[in-house]
């Protein structure tokens, strides 16, 4: 099985001002209790066109708009999640060494300037989703367990006692990436993705649900409308799930949308159309959502309509694998990424504004050239 290379990772819907969220590929955010200190870290990522991968961070101040470089806080290896927990401490785990999925997880502290080893999870995991669960533990699901077979193990990490354990059942289907997104009732909706076996992978339309009660998935009788690989989702405020993106069988970007209702247990398509492609997903303060892709444009789903509208301003350069991180007061960070020139990775850093949809460009660059990064947001946030 090739393992396609996307213009823009997967990415989970983060938010600013949710309690938790799903945390995997590029995007992550969770609860932090810290109200001072850098707003978003941005992790790993390749700084030229070399396989060589960063094991650097660099941490934005929003109130200065400055960033700071920190080295040795990535893992030198792919496709690694990061998970704000709990306690502002910052889990790492799995991705792509020489030697296939990582079993070896980190701790990093708040702002911190180096790893802490964690115990090793029980399976290794890459293109994997990473949930922070509501009681403060994070459940760690599916990736690849080689270059042709997906994986079905799922494990648990508690912070508590510093653990990784097996949970009660295994995922109904094999899968990675997919989406997982953590629902308001502390349940766990996991969609999509692609499975693999023998060589042979194909896109998936199946669900699954996660009770954290039971430690058990369970398949819904209902499923997405359109097969999705490397698909986004992103939690509504009226605890349904918005699904967009992706790509089928024929490697072909999806432009499609559709509502998850964990309520009913199914699926309905959207008439709206996405014009950008590889999506990512950005929840903002008003509770639309912001869907962002490799043209510049950006275009904002209304829940309330269904419809989509498109910002009046494009980013200032074209950039394509960034990070799009919220920020506490409702604006959202683009950072680094791959230049309209193909082989130019870029330092520079645009702030979006949904009051008047326009991009302004920061004064401040990052450290160094980063792409394929992950975007960490450690705003504090406000419970609803």
């Amino acid at each position: 099985m090739e393992i396609r290379v996307r213009a823009i990772a997967r990415v989970m819907c983060a938010a600013a001002f949710a309690v938790t969220a799903a945390v995997a590929g590029i995007g992550a955010l969770a609860r932090a209790d810290q109200a001072d200190g850098p707003s978003v870290l941005l992790l790993g990522g390749r700084g030229s066109m070399g396989p060589a991968e960063l094991s650097s961070g660099d941490y934005f101040d929003a109130a200065t708009q400055r960033f700071s470089a920190v080295p040795g806080i990535a893992p030198d290896r792919r496709r690694y999640s990061a998970t704000l927990l709990n306690d502002g401490r910052i889990l790492i785990v799995g991705g792509f060494d020489p030697q296939g999925p990582s079993k070896q997880a980190f701790i990093l502290e708040r702002a911190g300037k180096s790893l802490t080893n964690a115990p090793d999870m029980l399976c290794g995991h890459g293109f994997h989703s990473a949930t922070l669960l509501k009681d403060g533990r994070v459940l760690i699901a599916g990736g690849s367990i080689s270059d042709d077979v997906s994986s079905d193990c799922a494990e648990i990490y508690d912070p508590t006692v510093n653990r990784f354990q097996l949970t009660a059942g295994k995922l109904k289907v094999s899968r990675f990436r997919h989406s997982a997104t953590l629902l308001h009732d502390g349940r766990v909706l996991v969609v999509g993705g692609a499975h693999a076996s023998g060589g042979i992978s194909h896109a998936l339309d199946s669900a699954e649900i996660f009770d954290p009660v039971t430690g058990r998935f369970a398949l819904t009788r209902d499923k997405l409308r359109t097969k999705r690989d490397d698909l986004s989702a992103c939690l509504l405020r009226d605890g349904t799930v918005l699904i967009a993106g992706g790509w089928d069988n024929q490697a072909r970007m999806l432009h499609s949308l559709e509502i998850f209702d964990p309520a009913s247990v199914s699926s309905k398509a959207l008439k709206e159309r996405v014009p950008n492609s590889a999506l990512k997903l950005v929840l903002l303060k008003d509770g639309k959502v912001l869907l962002t892709g490799e043209d510049g444009r950006v275009v904002i789903f209304d829940p309330a309509s269904k419809k989509l509208s498109t910002a009046a301003g494009r980013m200032h350069e074209a950039r394509t694998v960034y990070s799009a991180s919220a920020l506490e007061d409702g604006r959202v960070l683009f950072a680094g990424g791959r230049g309209e020139n193909p082989d130019r990775v870029l330092e520079s850093v645009e702030i979006f504004d949904p009051a008047t949809g326009t991009f302004t460009a920061s004064k401040n660059g990052l450290s160094g050239p980063r792409m394929e990064h992950l975007g960490v947001s450690l705003s504090p946030t406000t419970p609803r």
